[in-house]
Order: C-alpha cells, then structure tokens, then sequence
C-alpha cells in the first residue's frame, strides 16, 4: 500500500471513501466544478473508464485526437525524465481523471498521489489506477492542509491556468518537495506580453461565451513568463525552437513549454 494512503489514514484532517480521501474543512460540490464540468462534457471530454485507461492513446476524433497526440509527446517527455531520474514519490496536482498517474505507472515505479477538487473525476481515477501505488485526494494544495506531504516530483499538467496566483502558487509546492526536487509545468499556455495575454484573455472569452458556460465560474487566468523570474527554473522543452517548430510540422507535438523549477 502506498506510503501516502498511511500518512493520508492517520492524519484527522482528512477522511476516507470509496478508495478517495476528502479534505475534512474543504466543502464539496463546488461552482467551480459544476462549471468545469459542464463544461468538458460539451467539449466531450467526459470519458468511459475504458477510454481514460488508454489515454494519451485515443481513438476519436478531432479535434480531441490531435489534442491527445500532442499530450502523447509531453508523457513521453516525462516519463523518459523520470526513468533517468528514479523518483520514489509523485504528485499530481490537478490530476483530474487520473489518465496521466495511470499511464505514468505502466513505465515509472513510485509512489503516486492524485489531488484535484473535481469528485467525480477524481472518483473515475481511483477506478483506473493501481490502488496499491496510488491514492487520490479531494482537496485544496493552497489550503495548507497538505503540508506534510512530501514528492520528489510533482506535476501540474494543463492545469496552472487555474490559479490566480501562479507565484503562491509555485511557492507552495516548492515546500512540498524533498530535497533536490522539481516541479514540473507542462501543457501550458505561458506569454511574453501583456498585449498577448489580452488577446488570449479575448479569445477565451470568445470561445467560454460560444460554449455556453460561465467564465467566471470556470476561474481561468493568463500567466506570463515574468511569473517564473524569482524562480530556479529551466524551460527543458521551448516550442519555439526551430528544430521544435520544423518537427510540430511533421507531428502533433506541444506548443506549449516543458517547466522544470528546483526547490
């Protein structure tokens, strides 16, 4: 059994469900995940048990498939990082489904934690995943709740446009991580002006008002690079390369860069 479910199971401030712990003072049925998920099942991204355990392998079509082609290439980026790294313990922050814990499993042996406020996914994730490596926890990383919990690695994958805050953010998690640990940022949006973050601003409003859903409800923000200036970090993968812009001509890669920041 994995060394987060004890500490998780002995620890007051947290309860246990179904294979799911809660965060005890963390109410449930949030607005922001009634949006979210609102939301993902107009985009069809609500997925059978069978599909998640799959991913990044997807079927369907686009343009979710050149979607998944593209978190096919940030997986491997990662995995292939991890294998050279052997990490022992890895969180997830914003796992949502568990489809990349999952697949992570079936090539990186450690110890994976899962936390995100979406309870139906989450509940979805403890379905697919190998419960004796993993476990999954409602809850909010900013709450302070989890600060015993340690990583040697933790992941926030298509998910940092959520916060508002991404600097307290960061710094949070940094105390999260064991010595000589790494965040690491992928498939994400990062800008180099504030005139790029208005025209993303834009298209996202555009784009939340022709999906029908509440943008405020959903909490989406637009973060710049400045954000990461008081940061030890490394872009280890930079879309804007010319040898990477030559290859996303040939296959679905990332636009998106690979953030690797040190404690």
């Amino acid at each position: 059994m994995s060394s987060y479910y004890s500490q998780l199971k002995n620890d007051t401030r947290f309860s246990y469900s179904e294979r799911l712990f809660y965060q005890m003072d963390l109410p449930r049925n949030n607005s922001f995940e009634e949006n979210y998920l609102q939301l993902r099942e107009k985009e069809g991204r609500l997925y059978s048990d069978s599909v998640v355990r799959l991913l990044p392998e997807f079927s369907g079509s686009a343009p979710l498939s050149i979607e998944w082609k593209i978190r096919k290439q940030s997986a491997k980026r990662l995995v292939r990082h991890f294998k050279l790294k052997r990490p022992k313990t890895i969180i997830e922050v914003g796992c949502g489904n568990g489809w990349l814990i999952h697949h992570l499993q079936q090539h990186v042996s450690a110890e994976y934690l899962g936390i995100d406020i979406n309870e139906r996914e989450l509940k979805q994730a403890t379905r697919i995943s190998n419960g004796n490596l993993s476990c999954f926890l409602y809850g909010n990383i900013l709450s302070g709740a989890m600060s015993e919990l340690r990583a040697d690695m933790i992941i926030v994958a298509s998910v940092a446009h959520y916060f508002p805050d991404l600097k307290l953010f960061i710094q949070q998690l940094l105390t999260l991580l064991s010595p000589g640990g790494e965040v690491h940022i992928i498939d994400t949006a990062f800008y180099n002006s504030n005139e790029a973050i208005k025209e993303a601003k834009n298209r996202s409003e555009k784009y939340f008002l022709e999906m029908k859903v509440n943008s405020k409800g959903l909490n989406y923000y637009h973060h710049s690079f400045d954000v990461l200036e008081s940061f030890q970090f490394k872009i280890a993968y930079q879309p804007q390369r010319l040898i990477n812009r030559l290859k996303r001509k040939l296959i679905s890669d990332s636009p998106f860069p690979w953030i690797i920041i040190n404690k």
